[in-house]
């Protein structure tokens, strides 16, 4: 689960302010466009086909995007290149793990990313998350984009958010099918292009720490996650 925060709503880059606009005019079915450049739109489609789904943080100070992705650890039958006559071996282990993660992306002029491992997702595991993310910015507003999962519309969930944190946090829930709108897709995209896909790990452990090594990156260097969502700083 990925979330995208904004940090100071006045900052915000026109497109930013368009995305708070469709959302809070309740924008609920098709495709809702921004002026994205072809490839990054093809990014985000692409990542929305993937393992993830997610959801957006913003406060008015801040703002925040969360989603959630599952990276697979699996064995599967694929064609490959080899030279001809040798072939060549994979390495892999039989069955199918995953590792579940939950993250929120900060959208502003110094993003900021977040991120929790969690054994499933439920109301319990984001309820979690999204305390640690008021613990991080504790005394500010967070408006928080979310997509449409189960989970972030339980009851528990809505009575929490109307009548213990209101002042905290407003929530704008992303319109079905616009990937687009959502700045947690490139990051996700980005952590399966660099430490999960096509590689082996013997263990595990081996993938939730290539995982992790990659996040703290993120953590590290705002300009990179600056660079990966251009069109929501």
């Amino acid at each position: 689960m990925g979330l995208c925060l904004v940090i100071n709503h006045d900052d915000l880059s026109n497109v930013g302010q368009l995305i708070l606009e469709k959302l809070r005019a309740h924008c609920v079915s098709g495709h809702v466009g921004l002026p994205l450049h072809d490839t990054h739109q093809r990014q985000c489609q692409y990542a929305a086909e993937g393992v993830c789904s997610d959801f957006c943080v913003g406060p008015v100070p801040y703002g925040t995007k969360p989603d959630d992705s599952l990276v697979f650890q699996q064995l599967e039958i694929a064609l490959n290149y080899c030279s001809l006559s040798v072939g060549t071996q994979v390495k892999s282990f039989p069955g199918r793990k995953s590792v579940k993660v939950m993250g929120a992306i900060r959208v502003d002029e110094k993003p900021g990313w977040h991120f929790r491992f969690v054994e499933r997702y439920n109301t319990t595991t984001f309820l979690a998350f999204i305390e640690q993310l008021l613990r991080y910015y504790k005394g500010k507003k967070i408006h928080l984009v979310v997509d449409n999962a189960p989970w972030h519309k339980t009851k528990k969930l809505r009575e929490w958010w109307l009548e213990e944190i209101k002042d905290l946090i407003e929530v704008h829930f992303l319109p079905k099918y616009a990937p687009n709108l959502n700045a947690a897709e490139y990051i996700w995209k980005e952590t399966r292009k660099w430490a999960s896909h096509n590689r082996f790990f013997g263990t595990f452990k081996d993938l939730k720490d290539s995982l992790f090594r990659r996040f703290n990156r993120f953590q590290g260097n705002p300009r990179c996650l600056k660079t990966l969502t251009p069109y929501f700083a």
